[in-house]
C-alpha cells in the first residue's frame, strides 16, 4: 500500500528536529574544548593555572570558571565592593549554618600540570572580624587518580584586606588535577569577600 505523502514529510520534520536538538550540544562541546585549549595556552604563556583570577567575568549567577558548593541551600557568590586599588571582588553568601565553598579545578589535561613543578597560590581576602575561613588545596594524583595530598590554611577575618601566599610542594608523579576551595566555615554573622585568586607555576630554580 502506498504511504501518504504526509508520512514522509512528518518523518523529515522529526529528523530535522532531532538534528536541531543535537546541534547545541555539539556546539557546547566544541566551545568547551576551545576554552580548555585557550586555558592551557594561557598557562603555558603566563604560568597562571586558574581562570578569571580577579572575578571580573560572570557566567550567570557565578563567577566564570568557578563553582559554588550547595546552592540549593542558598549558598552563592555575588559581586562585592571594590577590592584593593578598586579591583573587583565577590561576596561569599553562606547557608543558614554559615557554610559556603568557592571551588576551582585545574586538570592535568592539555599539559596543564607536570610532576616536579612547584606552584604559588596567592589569595586576596577580606572577612569581618572573627569570620572563620579555610583554604583547602588538594592535589589528586597517582595511578587512576587514587591518591590525594591536601593542605588546609585557616584564616580568620580582621575586617581588612589580606593577601595570603602559599607555595605548594613539588607536584607528585602522575598529577591528575588540583582542587581549590575557598571556604567560610560556620559564620553566623559577618561577611567574607575574595578579590583575587591565583595559582601560578613557579619558574624552575637554576
Amino acid at each position: 500500500m502506498k504511504q501518504p505523502r504526509t508520512h514522509g514529510i512528518r518523518a523529515a520534520l522529526l529528523l530535522a528536529a532531532a538534528l536541531a536538538a543535537l546541534a547545541p550540544a555539539g556546539a557546547q562541546e566544541a566551545d568547551k574544548e576551545a576554552k580548555a585549549r585557550a586555558r592551557a595556552l594561557q598557562a603555558g604563556m603566563t604560568g597562571e593555572l586558574l581562570e578569571n583570577t580577579d572575578f571580573a567575568q560572570w557566567d550567570g549567577s557565578r563567577p566564570a570558571g568557578w563553582s559554588i558548593w550547595n546552592p540549593i541551600k542558598g549558598c552563592k557568590a555575588v559581586p562585592g565592593p571594590p577590592g584593593p586599588s578598586g579591583a573587583p571582588s565577590l561576596e561569599l553568601v553562606p547557608d543558614d549554618a554559615g557554610f559556603v565553598d568557592l571551588n576551582a579545578r585545574v586538570p592535568a589535561a592539555n599539559g596543564m600540570l607536570h610532576a616536579g613543578e612547584s606552584l604559588l597560590l596567592t589569595l586576596t581576602l577580606r572577612a569581618d572580624l572573627d569570620v572563620p575561613m579555610e583554604i583547602l588545596v588538594t592535589v589528586v594524583h597517582g595511578e587512576n587518580a587514587g591518591e590525594k595530598t591536601a593542605a588546609k590554611l585557616p584564616f580568620k577575618g580582621d575586617g581588612n584586606w589580606n593577601t595570603i601566599q602559599y607555595t605548594l610542594p613539588a607536584l607528585p608523579p602522575n598529577p591528575d588535577r588540583i582542587e581549590l576551595a575557598i571556604r567560610v566555615r560556620g559564620a553566623k554573622e559577618g561577611t567574607a569577600y575574595v578579590s583575587r585568586a591565583s595559582l601560578r607555576v613557579l619558574p624552575p630554580v637554576t
